[in-house]
């Protein structure tokens, strides 16, 4: 990285201090400092680092089994092997109309209590509120209304209907190739796929697409100015492993950053059109929600937690998602575009305000994960036994571990068999 590009990133670390400032001022009610409680946790010259420490236990008796009326599970609803997946609060895009009109592809919209009817987007599945009600899913008890966690029902919906493959995609990240039948959304790469070499904790891929500077939101603060984590001494063409089950498309225009790089780093940004990066087992990247391929293998690993704020739940799966990955010998790959995201609305402080918990606790997560290993002798179990663990480490709430449970429930009965493990500890 150039001197000038590291200059700029001191000064945003800077800026980093600042704007957590004006969140606790802001939070505080804008109170002067000669009215502030101060916490006796916190001294004058530093704060507190979030640690992955237990502290509660889950009470385990509530994941008691219930059984489910099979027959409730037949219809005679479309079934297709391709599917996409979106969930919104306005109304029909751009982005779900060129989807619908994709051949090749079917769609499913999950709206949610804010979404504007009627809602009319020709070749896609609407599942309005009342539709949803009616889905036998165990999952739709769990999930609040007025969140992006809806986005679940379709998820399972794709895997009850047929899916292979599954399209994971936000309703403002239009395609860049509308037109184009076959390639629109590439689930093939044409190219060799590079990979950095392995003993990395974390690896950032965006400077390898040109984005000197930039970062996927979720990616660790403390590691963004760590030179291995984006510039790798060599890399390898893992292009012959073909075991890639999740791939993340980038975004031209505006990226999916954090709140911290659109308050301080111009945009718009396109990549460059270069090879796919895959990691190797052991290295962690945050993945989103807005533009990315699940293929069958992966499948389990789709569930959006619901307990935390939205801009945290796709990193938080997108990190669990992979240390599992590495059990079952699968890999993610980052691509270049395939899309461009003309973003909805936002205020940037109060996305800054929304993925606090993303600035504060993304390194011990990925530190806890890196060591995390198991015993158990199926990738459920595993799944829910590291749920359960992140949940007793204050990642996320109970609520969200008896969702998985109900998830692992109906992925089994919509008909998914769970890839085996490569790994078991004897």
């Amino acid at each position: 990285m150039s001197a000038k590009v590291e200059l700029s990133m001191k000064q945003l670390m800077g800026m980093v201090i600042g704007l957590i400032f004006i969140t606790m001022f802001l939070s505080s009610g804008g109170s002067s400092p000669t009215h502030a409680v101060v916490s006796k946790t916190i001294s004058g010259t530093t704060g507190m680092l979030f640690k992955m420490k237990k502290f509660r236990e889950f009470p385990m008796q509530e994941l008691r089994k219930s059984n489910t009326d099979p027959n409730l599970w037949l219809d005679d609803a479309r079934r297709c092997k391709q599917w996409a997946v979106s969930t919104t609060i306005w109304e029909p895009s751009k982005t779900l109309q060129q989807m619908a009109r994709l051949k090749s592809w079917c769609i499913v919209v999950v709206l949610d209590k804010k979404t504007p009817v009627p809602f009319l987007v020709n070749n896609a599945v609407v599942l309005g509120v009342e539709d949803q009600k009616r889905l036998p899913y165990r999952i739709v008890r769990r999930l609040p209304w007025n969140h992006f966690g809806r986005k679940n029902i379709g998820f399972l919906y794709a895997v009850h209907h047929g899916a292979e493959v599954v399209y994971d995609l936000d309703d403002d990240n239009e395609l860049l190739y509308p037109d184009d039948q076959q390639n629109s959304v590439p689930l093939t790469m044409r190219s060799k796929v590079l990979s950095p070499p392995p003993g990395l904790d974390l690896f950032n891929p965006y400077p390898m697409f040109g984005n000197e500077g930039g970062w996927p939101r979720g990616f660790p603060l403390d590691q963004i100015l760590n030179k291995t984590t984006y510039a790798p001494t060599h890399v390898e063409d893992v292009t012959a492993k073909n075991n890639f089950y999740v791939h993340q498309s980038l975004a031209d225009h505006d990226p999916d950053y954090d709140a911290i790089y659109r308050l301080t780093r111009p945009l718009p940004v396109t990549f460059a059109r270069n090879d796919p990066v895959s990691l190797p087992p052991g290295t962690f990247c945050p993945y989103n929600a807005q533009a990315t391929l699940h293929f069958k293998p992966a499948f389990w690993g789709m569930l959006l937690p619901i307990t935390i704020h939205g801009r945290v739940s796709d990193i938080w799966r997108s990190y669990i998602t992979q240390r599992l990955l590495w059990d079952i010998g699968g890999r993610i790959v980052f691509r270049k575009p395939w899309v461009v995201q003309i973003r909805n609305a936002h205020n940037y402080l109060a996305d800054f305000d929304s993925e606090y918990d993303l600035y504060t606790k993304a390194t011990g997560l990925v530190q806890y994960l890196k060591e995390w290993d198991s015993e158990e002798r199926s990738l459920k179990r595993r799944l829910l036994q590291l749920c359960v663990d992140l949940y007793e480490r204050g990642i996320f709430e109970k609520e969200d571990v008896l969702l998985m449970n109900d998830w692992l429930h109906d992925l089994s009965q919509a008909g998914y068999e769970f890839p085996l493990l490569t790994t078991i500890r004897q």
